[in-house]
């Protein structure tokens, strides 16, 4: 019989991560397995987050979401003064 794995020990994984603080490091947590999204989330969510840990400007998100779809074309998509017409 294989020994039991240590992390698998919710205490010891609670006490572990709650010495974490900052919130891009429990959201890396929360993506290891599935044992641990618990305990990374409650203690992220649990934690006064920073305005600017989490803010994006509307202005930045249409800045990525530009480089988004330049970097990635779809053939789908209509663009302007192409052959292509929306039905209405």
């Amino acid at each position: 019989m294989l020994p039991q794995n240590p992390f698998n020990v919710p205490e010891l994984l609670d006490l572990c991560i709650s010495c974490l603080e900052s919130p891009s490091d429990l959201i890396s947590c929360a993506l290891v397995a599935r044992s641990w999204v618990h305990p990374a989330q409650s203690s992220l969510f649990r934690a006064p987050a920073e305005a600017d840990d989490f803010f994006i400007s509307r202005d930045t998100m249409a800045e990525n979401l530009a480089d988004t779809l330049t970097a990635f074309p779809s053939p789908h998509s209509i663009r302007s003064g192409s052959s292509h017409r929306a039905f209405v």
